[in-house]
C-alpha cells in the first residue's frame, strides 16, 4: 500500500503573518497474509516518510518561554507479525 499526504503551510502567530512551509509525506507498507490449518499469519513491514522529508511537526505558539518548533518524525521503519487462531 502506498500512501501520500500533503499538508499545507500553517500559520504560527496570532496575526497570521508567519507560516510554516507546506510538505508531503510518502509512506509504504507491504505484507503477506497466510493460513496454516487453523492459524492465520499476517507479516508486514514498511517505511514512513520514505523521502526523509524535513518538516515542522509541531508549533507551540503561546509558550511561556516563547514560540518554538518541533521537527517532524524522520524516515522510520516498522514491522509487524499478527497471529490468529480460528476455533
Amino acid at each position: 500500500k502506498l500512501n501520500y499526504r500533503y499538508i499545507s503551510g500553517l500559520y504560527v502567530d496570532d496575526a497570521n503573518s508567519d507560516k510554516t512551509d507546506a510538505y508531503g509525506l510518502t509512506n509504504i507498507t507491504v505484507g503477506m497474509d497466510m493460513t496454516l490449518n487453523k492459524f492465520n499469519i499476517l507479516i508486514s513491514g514498511g517505511v514512513n516518510n520514505l523521502t526523509d522529508e524535513r518538516y515542522v511537526g509541531f508549533v507551540n505558539i503561546n509558550s511561556v518561554s516563547g514560540r518554538f518548533y518541533e521537527a517532524g518524525i524522520p524516515r522510520n521503519y516498522f514491522g509487524t507479525i499478527k497471529l490468529g487462531y480460528h476455533f
